[in-house]
């Protein structure tokens, strides 16, 4: 049988499903293998665009089990990490988990100027798809953050858990 590789380590991915699905324990649990894992590996990497994607991941997990001095640092220190260029891809993942883990530890402002420079940069999570995310609730009630949205052509009257917010599908013509 192979050896496991610590590379394969799902416990962000499972503690994000359940932390969505509502199984709080089972959430904390996952982060906190995550981070334990996660401290050692990034005291070996070097500073960096994987470095900050890891430290992003961290600060998330942290948020999520209410480490609120830990995630705001780890937050910073992924957004610190990055290289001035490149990163292309891992720019907005870092600014996006990053954005999410400050407004889980209600540091609205700081969160709120990550998200106006994700806004700024090409990528695949549109404005509608940021005021949805569910690392974005604790911005929905921040004035400045629903019109920066707002600007960004989102319908800040739209609740993700209320479906009677959602836009009405267009009637469909005769023969469409």
């Amino acid at each position: 049988m192979a050896e496991a590789n610590p590379g394969d380590d799902y416990s962000d991915q499972l503690g994000w499903t359940y932390a969505l699905a509502g199984r709080k324990a089972d959430a904390e649990a996952q982060y906190r293998v995550l981070l334990q894992r996660g401290l050692r590996d990034v005291q070996d990497m070097p500073s960096g665009d994987a470095a900050a994607q890891s430290m992003a991941f961290l600060a998330r997990a942290y948020a999520y089990i209410g480490d609120r001095a830990d995630a705001i640092k780890y937050a910073n220190r992924a957004v610190a990490t990055m290289p001035s260029s490149g990163a292309f891809r891992q720019r907005p993942v870092v600014l996006v988990i990053s954005a999410g883990a400050l407004a889980w530890a209600r540091e609205i402002a700081a969160a709120r100027a990550l998200y106006r420079q994700l806004l700024e940069l090409s990528f695949e999570i549109k404005p509608r798809g940021l005021w949805c995310d569910p690392m974005s609730a604790p911005m929905r009630a921040d004035p400045a953050f629903r019109a920066m949205m707002a600007e960004h052509g989102v319908d800040v009257s739209v609740d993700p858990h209320r479906r009677d917010t959602w836009p009405k599908p267009a009637a469909s013509q005769p023969g469409t």
